[in-house]
């Protein structure tokens, strides 16, 4: 019986410390999918504001459309940023 309820303890602590790392883990992929959302962003932000100086880079065009279809911009930002109102 004592064999037993060691086993049983043992069994308990390894379904313990194996939620704690799938946790640990889930949190550590979620920070890192989030820095590189923003990363991204940022670059596509940079080129959005080179396409605005420079409307004819085709290069440019491709990559803010990208940057629209994978969600680092929304279009609403993209049309504020290259039809600015002028007070």
């Amino acid at each position: 019986m004592d064999a037993w309820l060691k086993g049983l303890v043992a069994a308990a602590c390894l379904v313990i410390i194996a939620g704690g790392a799938v946790y640990v883990w889930g949190w550590m992929s979620d920070a890192m999918k989030a820095r590189q959302f923003e990363t991204a962003r940022i670059s596509c932000i940079v080129d959005l504001q080179k396409f605005y100086g420079d409307r004819v880079n085709s290069d440019l065009s491709s990559k803010v459309n990208n940057c629209i279809l994978l969600g680092y911009l929304s279009n609403g930002e993209v049309y504020t940023k290259l039809h600015p109102k002028f007070d």
